[in-house]
């Protein structure tokens, strides 16, 4: 009977690239990634829905402990990325990009503080 013999092979292998492609890490390629996908919001608005989807709270937290509390720093009015509805009959209207920036920001300010929702 033969015996379970295991062989190790070495080969060296020699890639020719194109000159329009290059090898580079993965953690840099997912840099890349996350880059491109933040650009994407260049341009883009949300609305209420959108703030509660990206955020993962519910309506009532982001509307006490986000749209209320820092309404002064985020309403257009004062320069912020959030249009506040002046009737009942607007929505409100958020620039995605900037407002994913002020997220960013106070990421730890809103999450680390364990605001209650």
């Amino acid at each position: 009977m033969l015996a379970n013999v295991q062989t190790e092979v070495k080969a060296a292998v020699t890639l020719k690239l194109p000159d329009d492609k290059v090898i580079v890490d993965k953690s840099y390629f997912e840099s890349l990634e996350d880059f491109r996908d933040h650009n994407v919001l260049h341009g883009q608005r949300w609305t209420v829905k959108d703030l509660i989807r990206v955020t993962g709270h519910e309506r009532t937290w982001v509307s006490q402990n986000i749209l209320s509390k820092f309404e002064k720093e985020l309403s257009t009015e004062y320069g912020g990325p959030i249009y506040y509805p002046a009737t009942n009959q607007e929505k409100y209207s958020i620039d995605a990009e900037r407002m994913s920036d002020w997220l960013s920001l106070h990421f730890e300010e809103l999450y680390t503080n364990r605001i209650a929702g």
